[in-house]
């Protein structure tokens, strides 16, 4: 995904990849949870079965990025391993 002011260079997708391509990792789980959806580390993710990545971030109200609606973990398609946890704005910090 281009970049949209968050991860310039993602780094824990770059680690994921490193954990699993070299130092022979067979599954990486990676959660996310912030204000922000990942979206730049879904899109790199997302399709590979070597990765589990969920996502807790505030969803609708206008909230950027607008992405990361809800998904079913196991959904057919290149989000079987992809699990959104949109949150209603205003997130505080007990939500997470």
């Amino acid at each position: 995904a281009p970049s949209q002011g968050f991860c310039l260079l993602n780094t824990v997708a770059i680690a994921g990849l490193e954990a699993v391509e070299a130092l022979g990792a067979t599954r990486v789980a990676v959660v996310d949870f912030d204000i922000h959806h990942g979206n730049g580390t879904e899109d790199i993710l997302a399709g590979d079965e070597r990765f589990f990545f969920a996502s807790a971030h505030a969803f609708g109200g206008g909230t950027y990025p607008g992405t990361g609606g809800p998904t079913k973990k196991g959904a057919p398609g290149p989000a079987a391993n992809v699990l959104n946890l949109p949150l209603k704005p205003p997130v505080r910090p007990a939500a997470f």
